[in-house]
């Protein structure tokens, strides 16, 4: 009866601390915007290339590894408070073929607007 009672209260304990851990993940997993909204710690765009660039705006899309194939390419807005991180650190230093993950906020239906670029390559 002991070590059933003492199996118990170690089990009940671990299952505390695991309870303990993931809301401790919960709240990390989010951190507030300057707008009070909740910015993902995960980017909108994980690991695509810069296809195009152009004044205000990027497009970027996954590599093409079959020419017959079609794949999507995502436009997104460019303001002076985009932040560009990794192995660059300026819109300038931008090129066309950099893989990159992007964090983006929109701004109506289908504007997104570039938050924060980091530059994977």
């Amino acid at each position: 009866m002991k070590k059933l009672l003492f199996l118990f209260l170690i089990l009940s304990l671990i299952l505390y601390g695991c309870a303990k851990e993931s809301e401790a993940v919960k709240e990390q997993s989010y951190i507030p915007n300057k707008v009070n909204k909740k910015t993902s710690y995960l980017p909108n765009y994980k690991n695509l290339r810069i296809l195009e660039i152009e004044e205000g705006h990027i497009m970027i899309g996954p590599p093409a590894t079959d020419p017959t194939a079609s794949y999507p390419a995502y436009e997104l807005f460019i303001e002076e408070t985009t932040k560009v991180e990794g192995t660059k650190t300026s819109m300038s230093d931008l090129s066309e073929g950099d893989y990159v993950n992007v964090w983006t906020k929109v701004q109506g239906p289908a504007n997104e607007i570039a938050e924060k670029i980091v530059v994977l390559n």
